[in-house]
């Protein structure tokens, strides 16, 4: 009999923001500012976007017109009515998809409909309008047009909307049971958040405000870390997810706060490999989460998911190899008969 995962708190609940509260629930949707603090608001016009109509066939074989080109399907998608989403999605998606290269040029234009693309898309969540596959598929392409017409250097703004979008993005590919689509976006989610790392700690440590910042900014990062390692057990991977979870680890003692979610999620891969046959893994799961719940007791998941982790780990034990490790399962019991016992006093 399989056992079943204990919910989580969605781990992509992201707030980029500076100063915003960091949201565990992972129930909201964030979307992006259209124009940095102090423009003016001027939405365009949609007989400025372009439609294929209006590109010669010439220029739609480089890749930068093809861009320019999909302003036309995501101005048509914004108008659509819920029932003809699907056929303007996956138009978009099949675009941005056949693109090998990115071009990297400044666009305001393009910025502009990534923005309201992804923006429909969070208030288009309301009620569950879009299913999963195609909230991913509209952020996928929001979060690559937006990727490819920031310039080189870009700005704190710009690099947290990139952080927002590629770590949301590649959560929902992970919802979809599409690792291997989610990866590329959690990687880059890195990279952007190591970059806005490195631009706050250049500044010094003399604004309070500063160090908030940061901190925001290692809680995400925990984050994002934690999916790669999700998306490293659903593929197979095991010892990518172990360096991903020992850096999470890294970051508890900065990061109290998060030993319970740590704690949580290694049992969560404990039980995903107890159900594949893989005991060995699951052992070290299932250890892990333990040894993490004991590394801060104030944020620990508590005593009695401690000694649920533990009863399991003498069940895998025992089903790895029984005259080998029942000395072992034993003591894993015996140790959750401890912990539970010791919540009564």
């Amino acid at each position: 009999m399989q056992k079943a995962a204990v919910a989580l708190p969605c781990p992509m609940a992201l707030s980029c923001a500076a100063g915003s509260p960091h949201s565990r629930s992972g129930k909201e949707e964030t979307a992006v500012p259209l124009y940095p603090r102090g423009r003016c608001s001027r939405p365009t016009h949609p007989q400025q976007i372009f439609s294929k109509g209006d590109i010669p066939t010439w220029l739609l074989r480089n890749n930068w017109w093809k861009l320019r080109a999909d302003r036309g399907l995501t101005d048509n998608l914004l108008h659509k009515q819920p029932t003809d989403y699907d056929e303007v999605i996956e138009k978009l998606f099949s675009e941005v998809s056949g693109l090998k290269d990115f071009p990297k040029v400044p666009d305001q234009q393009l910025e502009e409909c990534a923005i309201q693309l992804w923006n429909w898309a969070v208030t288009k969540n309301v009620g569950s309008t879009l299913s999963t596959n195609q909230k991913a598929k509209v952020r996928h392409v929001a979060c690559s047009l937006l990727c490819c017409c920031v310039p080189e250097n870009p700005t704190e703004g710009v690099i947290r909307k990139q952080i927002l979008m590629a770590s949301k993005t590649g959560r929902t590919w992970l919802d979809c049971k599409n690792p291997q689509m989610a990866d590329n976006f959690l990687r880059f989610a890195v990279k952007s958040l190591e970059t806005l790392y490195g631009q706050l700690t250049s500044r010094g440590d003399g604004a309070a405000d500063n160090a908030s910042s940061k901190g925001d900014v290692e809680k995400d990062l925990l984050r994002v870390l934690s999916c790669q390692a999700e998306s490293a057990i659903s593929q197979g991977n095991n010892h990518e997810a172990v360096v991903y979870m020992q850096r999470c680890k890294d970051m508890l003692l900065r990061l109290p706060q998060d030993t319970a979610y740590l704690s949580l999620m290694c049992y969560n891969f404990g039980i995903d490999t107890y159900n594949l046959g893989k005991f060995e893994e699951s052992v070290f799961w299932l250890s892990q989460s333990y040894e993490i719940g004991k590394m801060n007791v104030k944020y620990a998941p508590g005593s009695e998911v401690q000694a649920k982790v533990l009863r399991l780990l003498g069940t895998v034990y025992l089903e790895w190899d029984c005259q080998r490790f029942q000395e072992k399962a034993l003591n894993a019991v015996s140790l959750a008969n401890k912990v539970g016992y010791e919540k009564y006093f």
